[in-house]
């Protein structure tokens, strides 16, 4: 199936409000194309949320303003996109059925949305089985489901947790299609987030023939020769994809920083086996310990990844920076590197403290380059210095919120939580991979040339003016409500959050303000980093939007542009379907942390612990234990929450938000993702 017919009656049925037949888009296609494949490709663009089929007839969602997207159900209402879905208008949909919605106005001006068509319903799901029952992790299903008579003759042990097929009807039941493992064994956290996402762990036999096929040889012809350079990569300890590798050096007063990344887009040629694959997945999905790649091992670990002492493919970016932090000469070409260290971020900052190495991780070309590397990582200090001072200038927002550190134990039970350190070396990389990604962005803008942006949406000005008003209660100071809310203004409410006694707690409050961060053709500019200009250039052995950009700034240094409607619009569906699965894998790595910080706490049942009121629900009080960045719930019934949410009322009784409280645990319902606490008075 060609993609340029999917593209051709996507255009005939855009054009359209009225609809059109199969017979009409096979008339005006104008091409010998049976209704079976046309039928075949508008499947295919219903399930991406293009079209419409209804009663016979094919619709544009564009011209009918109609919504597509997943069903997401609470109790007997839900949402999709974050439109309301009344009960009366749910259409029977249950959470994570893909689902086509008509937003209607309602009389108070609110916009509440209409299930109109279920697209694709969800079959699988996850529970935990225990008296000839399933126990849905999903609430919404209900406490406990009956299973099929054919599923009760199997042997499953009490509280497993199992892989059931739910039958719709007048009433659910449950069909299991596979016992995962019992819910106190070290790995089933892990197994049943893998199967909740659907996320695939081995690539096809083609896929990996393709990859054998690759040849290992280095071939120098078309490229600049870096081998000599003095250039090195800073990882993580446990890092195995090193897709980006740093050089600086000093010219007069101009900084000269080389950003050099892996080229993976030499290895991976557009719509082969492995390209089509990569497209699928879209990232690489971090689970702890486990890492589900985008690209095969041979690929991600070895060929593409910058090893130390290695002549490896990249793609490099050389920008010429002032004093000022402001980039002067830009220059993009093929290269061929040799890294002279593989270093942790942990050694990195132990050289620029003028300290050894210590992780053992750390490689160098030989002994001699330990000082030399050394050098080079103050001149990257300094220079990371300079561009940070200058983007937080202009408004660029550091939310820099602390991360949980899981330790485990040899038999990968968990034994302790505690916050990442955030080092030096952790921003220069940063500062480095951004002035990459600007340059890149940069060019493309100017030359308008069709690609992918990185982009981020400014904040709806309601919660914006929520958060001051908590953050104004909570510092005690006045904040005046900016008119028009830029990331300078967000940048100067940051400033003040600073080494308050709430800053986590404000920090995260803004966070949770701010529109998500996507992929788009559409470039509106990135809020949050306050450009104008921005992409992923930076890393595409995990993202595959970086991979593409690798193909189209290649292709425009080669004045190779495809300006056509067609690549622009295909250019768009890679961009929507990296967002959806980005937005996917950050939710399998949230809630594989909520698991084992669940599972952590089940151990310290009846301890107490200082908490801080991090949120108020009709459940209850949140309460966040920030020694181990845990939160729970305290539950109460009869909860008087202000319009602000920021001070509430039980018993008479005043909490706020900010508030320290002493909690004891209580209980842990690890499938449902709740840790249970009570105050301690």
């Amino acid at each position: 199936m060609e993609v340029v017919d999917k593209l051709k009656i996507l255009k005939i049925i855009n054009a359209s409000k009225k609809g059109k037949s199969i017979k009409q888009i096979q008339k005006e296609i104008g091409e010998n194309i049976s209704q079976r494949t046309i039928k075949k490709i508008l499947k295919e663009l219903e399930l991406e949320g293009k079209i419409l089929i209804k009663n016979s007839k094919v619709y544009s969602l564009k011209k009918l303003d109609l919504i597509f997207g997943e069903f997401e159900k609470k109790k007997n209402y839900g949402f999709v996109n974050d439109i309301f879905i009344p009960p009366k208008w749910s259409n029977l949909a249950i959470s994570g059925d893909l689902v086509i919605v008509k937003p209607i106005k309602k009389e108070n001006g609110k916009i509440v949305g209409k299930i109109i068509k279920i697209v694709k319903k969800k079959h699988l799901f996850i529970g935990t089985y225990r008296n000839k029952k399933v126990y849905p992790d999903d609430k919404s299903l209900g406490i406990s489901i009956e299973i099929t008579k054919k599923s009760k003759k199997l042997k499953i042990e009490e509280n497993s947790k199992v892989l059931f097929r739910l039958i719709r009807g007048k009433k659910l039941k449950a069909s299991i299609v596979e016992v995962i493992g019992k819910i106190d064994e070290p790995d089933v956290d892990l197994k049943v987030v893998i199967k909740t996402y659907n996320l695939p762990i081995n690539f096809s036999k083609e896929v990996e023939s393709e990859v054998d096929k690759i040849p290992e040889k280095i071939n120098f012809k078309n490229r600049l020769d870096l081998t000599d350079e003095i250039i090195c990569t800073i990882d993580p300890i446990d890092a195995k994809d090193y897709d980006d590798a740093i050089s600086v050096k000093k010219e007069g007063d101009y900084y000269i920083l080389g950003v050099h990344i892996a080229d993976v887009s030499h290895y991976v040629k557009f719509n082969s086996v492995i390209d089509i694959e990569a497209r699928k997945r879209a990232t690489s999905v971090y689970l702890l310990n486990f890492v589900i790649p985008m690209l095969p091992h041979k690929l991600s670990n070895y060929l593409s990844s910058l090893q130390p002492l290695k002549n490896r493919y990249a793609f490099s970016v050389i920008m010429k920076i002032n004093k000022k932090g402001e980039i002067v000469e830009t220059t993009f070409f093929k290269s061929i590197i040799n890294s002279k260290a593989r270093l942790t971020y942990e050694d990195a900052q132990a050289l620029l403290e003028n300290k050894e190495p210590w992780t053992g991780v750390s490689k160098f070309a030989d002994e001699n380059y330990i000082e030399i590397i050394r050098e080079n990582l103050k001149l990257a200090e300094e220079l990371s210095e300079i561009i940070r001072e200058k983007r937080e200038s202009e408004g660029s927002l550091d939310f820099d919120l602390p991360e949980p550190y899981f330790i485990f134990d040899e038999n990968k039970n968990i034994i302790n939580i505690i916050p990442k350190i955030r080092l030096k070396t952790h921003r220069i990389i940063e500062d480095f991979m951004i002035s990459a990604n600007v340059s890149v962005a940069n060019f493309f803008s100017k030359n308008n040339i069709p690609a992918i942006y990185r982009i981020h949406d400014r904040p709806d000005p309601k919660k914006i003016k929520n958060f001051i008003i908590i953050a104004q209660n909570l510092l005690n100071i006045p904040i005046s409500i900016p008119e028009k809310i830029t990331s300078l203004e967000i940048s100067k409410i940051l400033k003040m959050v600073k080494n308050s006694d709430n800053e986590d707690l404000l920090t995260y409050l803004l966070l949770r303000s701010m529109a998500r961060a996507r992929y788009s053709t559409k470039n509106i500019g990135h809020f949050g980093l306050a450009l104008k200009n921005y992409t992923h250039f930076t890393s595409p052995i995990r993202r595959y939007p970086d991979l593409m950009v690798h193909r189209i700034l290649y292709s425009a240094l080669k004045n190779k542009i495809d300006r056509s409607d067609e690549f622009l619009e295909m250019l768009e569906d890679i961009a929507n379907h990296c967002s959806n699965m980005e937005e996917k894998a950050d939710n399998a790595e949230w809630d594989l942390w909520e698991y084992k910080k669940l599972e952590f706490m089940k151990n310290k049942i009846g301890e107490i612990f200082e908490g801080v009121i991090s949120g108020f629900s009709d459940e209850g009080i949140f309460v966040e234990i920030k020694e181990h960045l845990v939160e729970g719930i305290v539950k109460f019934e009869n909860l008087k929450i202000d319009e602000n949410r920021y001070i509430a009322y039980v018993n008479n009784k005043m909490y706020k938000l900010g508030q320290k409280v002493n909690v004891k645990v209580a209980k842990v319902i690890k499938e449902f993702k709740k840790l249970i606490l009570d105050f301690v008075l």
